[in-house]
């Protein structure tokens, strides 16, 4: 943490059947703040394996399968579309051929019918299904249509399948004023404040429409909840399954990697390990576990590039050598 320059971490450990939380430094350097486990602080692409968890709770109930077509869930004129041809798991596994992120548009806006123009227009870069190149935007359109699915917004979405479940009262995109005095500030890696966009309380995430891509953000002790469900310890049977199915491995990426739905599974020499990481402007995240030995990790800490994935797969080496 000292040598990283990391104002401040809220650390969640699950050893030997036991939860723990850890705290240090800052939520606000400036205003001598200290970072508790209600501290708030965005997760950034760790929403992904909420998104894809949904997505998992879905299929399950039989509202949808994984091989069914993104474009069933897309205002698109379905004629003639390669977009069309993109399956739910193809986006959930980073193997959509989609870009990492929208281009820029001539009129600096990412406005719903820009991108709805853009992905008519798309054409694959290499054939569907068959490489790995993480896709930001793949996701976004995933959550989409998990929510389309559900017949609700995408936060309201997860509220209803994954967070009130788990009684995750601080888990959301956008944040009510009267928990914004929570939400830890932000650092840029060259130590400079992140300036928080008024009302606070609103989600930073671009494009805003597509935050099933990395919107989400959370405390220590809600993501506590959500590493002990996908270890089994806790949580309703429906969502335990659908945890489950969303840790299965669908596409192998190479010896060491393999991508589950949202999840990457990687193979370490001190075996398997489950982990997603996330990084916005002012934040690192972490989360991993090794689903045989009942161990994990969440790491959320106030400061973007921080290399946090180094850090949470050698803590969890540490762990399991104990």
């Amino acid at each position: 943490m000292q040598e990283k320059d990391i104002p401040g971490v809220s650390l969640a450990v699950v050893y030997k059947g036991q939860s723990y939380l850890f705290q240090f430094g800052w939520a606000d350097r400036e205003l001598k703040n200290p970072v508790a486990s209600s501290t708030i602080f965005a997760i950034g692409s760790i929403t992904k394996v909420f998104t894809s968890t949904a997505l998992a709770i879905e299929v399950l109930a039989h509202k949808t399968t994984l091989n069914a077509p993104l474009i069933n869930y897309l205002p698109i004129n379905k004629q003639k579309v390669q977009i069309g041809r993109i399956t739910l798991l193809e986006l959930a596994t980073h193997t959509s051929s989609l870009p990492r992120s929208l281009p820029p548009f001539k009129n600096k806006k990412e406005q719903p019918a820009s991108v709805r123009q853009f992905l008519s227009r798309w054409t694959p870069s290499y054939p569907i299904g068959t490489r790995y190149a993480y896709s930001n935007l793949g996701f976004g359109l995933l959550g989409e249509a998990v929510a389309n699915v559900a017949g609700m917004g995408y936060e309201q979405t997860i509220a209803q399948f994954i967070t009130t479940p788990l009684q995750m009262d601080s888990t959301f995109a956008a944040i009510p004023p009267s928990l914004a005095s929570r939400y830890a500030q932000g650092y840029l890696p060259t130590g400079a404040r992140i300036q928080h966009p008024p009302p606070i309380q609103t989600h930073p995430y671009k494009p805003s429409f597509l935050p099933g891509g990395g919107a989400l953000r959370s405390t220590s002790r809600d993501m506590l909840k959500f590493l002990e469900a996908n270890l089994g310890l806790s949580g309703p049977a429906y969502l335990l399954q659908a945890m489950q199915l969303a840790q299965q491995g669908f596409f192998k990426v190479n010896q060491h990697l393999t991508l589950g739905l949202g999840w990457q599974r990687f193979q370490s020499a001190h075996g398997l390990i489950l982990d997603k990481n996330g990084g916005v402007p002012g934040f690192s995240s972490y989360i991993g576990f090794k689903p045989e030995q009942k161990i994990g990790v969440v790491i959320l800490a106030n400061k973007s590039k921080t290399q946090i994935t180094s850090i949470g797969r050698l803590l969890l080496k540490q762990l399991s050598s104990r």
